[in-house]
């Protein structure tokens, strides 16, 4: 079906939303019909739709086009509707163009699009426009906010896929090859025999199709993000610049909440739950966020508070494996774990300077038994990583983004489709003990050359876990610390700025985010050193787990 013909002003109404994505190339002739990697013969594509329904349960369709040398090309896609009337994907235009959109255009460069402006039509419209792979390429460059994309430009039949410059959003692929040479991409993993693996985001990709041979598709073409070229690098250069003796105070930490308070505001302000209102009793709220009590996530949740209207309820989803490995004082919760009890002791510094604002506590308690039912789900969600850190973090993140607990001690399941979580802070602000260790190494140099490292390597590490572990609740994870215009600031900032490990561990460690915390009345989460997930919430010590080393593998 083409959607190119209902009216732009309309379309322009049309809510943002996320998506699952899943694309199978098949190439004409009979590489295409090679009987193992046939995808109809394979039930391939039905496995494609439904392991990405749950990310959009509210629209699922799918777009197949032809080339003249036979080539075949099916777009399938789940939307999850947060607001206004729904939007179908896989959009496709006048020309035969298909875009499957699965993100959040918060800037084109340095402008906001506007707010009332539909992302895959506005999109769809820029890459219209386009005559040339570098104009395509420049307007990918363009793009602020999460993304993962697949776009078939019909007028040069070439395919384009990719995902944004920090690999917020999945997209897993099977490279074609001799043996198999179909192209397959999906936002996670389906059950099948084929290799999988996550596709880089370093880069945008491409296969031009204009003959459909074989050898045209085993030459996908990477173009690199640069500083100079069409795909540009949407953040600036890190400062390396050492410290200097002669450098009084500064004003970087008032600028920090500043830069931050805008990158919550663009996440949360503009967007409305959708849900029928008389099927539930409660307020619903428009965002939920991962909350341990911590630094980062505390601060996230003083600036929703900020930014939300007064009447708008902020879920707080705090969560914690039964303990019953280690000792525990007597009187006290089998859940009563370093997260629930930091997460208390902030949420009350949170009550007192968000008086007014309605903060529920939602305290999300698994047990060993349920564990063990929903791992197997769970690891099919975090493939292809398949490390023991990857099955205890996806867990936490899981039953986490469930949202699914008590609310001073009734059960209670969160509306919220939005949830904000803290990645990033870290590795920006020397929150890992490798940044002590590289300063006590090499001194100044040794902790900027990890940080650099680590913002180096965002894109391949852990983000598109994430985001399989918490959208397969229809819940869209949206990461303020790594808005483009927060993390250029903080690129520019020079390192003692940030950071100061000659200091002790919950003072030196992110130096300036715990300036931003105690400005905004979080003196415990202020003074609080990291603790990963994993351990705060026990799940690495519910199965002795912690004998393992992350990096082992699982056995299933």
């Amino acid at each position: 079906e083409t959607h190119s013909d209902i009216s732009l002003q309309v379309l322009l109404r049309w809510a943002d939303r996320m998506c699952g994505i899943g694309l199978v190339l098949t190439p004409g002739g009979p590489a295409g019909e090679h009987a193992p990697c046939n995808p109809a013969e394979a039930g391939l594509l039905t496995a494609i739709e439904e392991s990405i329904q749950p990310r959009g349960p509210d629209h699922r369709s799918r777009v197949s086009v032809q080339t003249e040398a036979g080539t075949r090309i099916d777009f399938m896609s789940s939307v999850l509707h947060l607001r206004g009337a729904l939007a179908p994907q896989p959009l496709q235009d006048s020309r035969g163009s298909v875009l499957q959109w699965n993100g959040e255009m918060f800037g084109i460069g340095d402008a906001r699009p506007p707010a009332d402006a539909n992302d895959t039509l506005l999109l769809m419209e820029m890459f219209g426009a386009c005559g040339s792979d570098n104009e395509i390429l420049h307007v990918l460059g363009s793009l602020r906010g999460p993304w993962a994309l697949t776009f078939w430009h019909a007028p040069t039949s070439t395919l384009w896929f990719a995902r944004d410059f920090f690999g917020r959003r999945s997209l897993c692929w099977h490279a074609p090859s001799a043996a198999c040479p179909l192209l397959v991409l999906c936002s996670l993993c389906p059950p099948s025999d084929l290799p999988w693996a996550e596709l880089p985001a370093d880069g945008v990709y491409s296969i031009s199709l204009p003959g459909g041979s074989l050898s045209s598709l085993l030459a996908i073409r990477h173009h690199p993000w640069s500083d100079g070229g069409p795909l540009r690098r949407p953040i600036a250069p890190l400062n390396r610049a050492l410290p200097s003796d002669d450098v009084g105070p500064t004003d970087a930490s008032e600028r920090l909440l500043a830069a931050l308070e805008e990158a919550v505001r663009v996440r949360i302000a503009t967007h409305e739950h959708v849900a029928d209102v008389a099927a539930v009793a409660h307020t619903l709220p428009d965002v939920a966020i991962l909350f341990s009590g911590g630094l980062d996530s505390a601060v996230l949740a003083a600036l929703a508070a900020r930014v939300l209207p007064g009447d708008r309820a902020i879920d707080l989803m705090n969560i914690a494996f039964e303990n019953t490995r280690s000792a525990r004082p007597k009187g006290t919760s089998i859940y009563d774990v370093p997260d629930r009890l930091a997460g208390r002791a902030t949420l009350n510094d949170l009550r007192a300077a968000f008086p007014t604002r309605l903060f529920r506590f939602i305290e999300v308690n698994v047990t060993a038994a349920e564990l063990s039912e929903h791992r197997p789900h769970i690891r099919q969600l975090i493939r292809p990583l398949t490390s023991v850190m990857d099955d205890s973090i996806g867990c936490a993140l899981w039953f986490a983004a469930r949202g699914r607990g008590l609310l001073e001690g009734n059960p209670f399941e969160s509306a919220a489709r939005v949830l904000l979580l803290g990645m990033g802070a870290d590795e920006q602000l020397g929150g890992y003990s490798r940044h002590r260790t590289g300063y006590q190494a090499r001194g100044w140099q040794g902790l900027v050359d990890e940080i650099a490292m680590d913002i180096d390597r965002i894109s391949s590490r852990n983000l598109g876990r994430d985001d399989r572990c918490i959208m397969d609740h229809a819940r869209e994870g949206r990461l303020p610390f790594l808005d483009e215009r927060v993390v250029t600031f903080l690129n520019t900032l020079r390192i003692d700025e940030k950071v100061d490990v000659r200091l002790a561990r919950g003072l030196g460690e992110k130096k300036i985010l715990r300036a931003v915390a105690r400005t905004l009345g979080l003196p415990t989460a202020a003074g609080l050193a990291k603790r990963a997930i994993q351990f705060g919430s026990r799940i690495a010590k519910m199965e002795g787990e912690a004998a393992a080393r992350g990096a082992d593998k699982w056995e299933d």
